[in-house]
């Protein structure tokens, strides 16, 4: 009974569902998510605006929700999700010892840094005139590297505040 009660009430009461992923007794009835759209089915992504999907990436950044990646690379934009490069600098990655991807989205113009140990994204940057091509993506990262690393330790900030309160 207090199982039950403290693997239901917990996430809610800290008001960070998407954590529930990190307790051992995280179950299936419990939300895993704090962008609700990652409920919706495939067929429902798809169908979203550049727009709609656009705010969900973003959502998904800011809300570092796991398992977020296979709805962005199968159902929002499969097959157009295009790897730009392994990050290897610890300070633009939120684990050091993870090996994380930076990843462009043509159709929406963003950028995003994976987090493996959540499989989902950690940080996302607009990028809107990043250019057509893998050299020129790759060119405007080193060139706005500074703002990739500032949105970075904003993240690990993020982070160590969900958990100082989980303690």
């Amino acid at each position: 009974m207090m199982h039950t009660f403290v693997r239901k009430f917990l996430p809610l009461a800290l008001g960070m569902g998407l954590l529930a992923p990190t307790f051992a007794f995280a179950q299936s009835d419990m939300p895993m998510h704090a962008t609700e759209e990652l409920q919706m089915t495939c067929s429902q992504l798809r169908k979203l605006t550049t727009e709609e999907k656009a705010e969900i990436v973003e959502k998904i950044g800011h809300n570092m929700d796991a398992n977020a990646l296979r709805p962005i690379f199968r159902c929002m934009f499969p097959g157009k999700v295009k790897r730009v490069a392994v990050v290897t600098d610890n300070d633009l990655k939120m684990n050091p010892k993870d090996r994380e991807f930076l990843y462009y989205i043509p159709q929406t113009g963003q950028f995003f840094v994976t987090c493996k140990s959540m499989n989902t994204i950690a940080y996302v940057m607009n990028g809107e005139a990043a250019g057509s091509n893998r050299r020129e993506w790759k060119a405007y990262f080193q060139s706005n590297r500074n703002m990739f690393a500032e949105a970075a330790q904003m993240a690990k900030d993020m982070m160590q505040e969900m958990m100082e309160m989980m303690q």
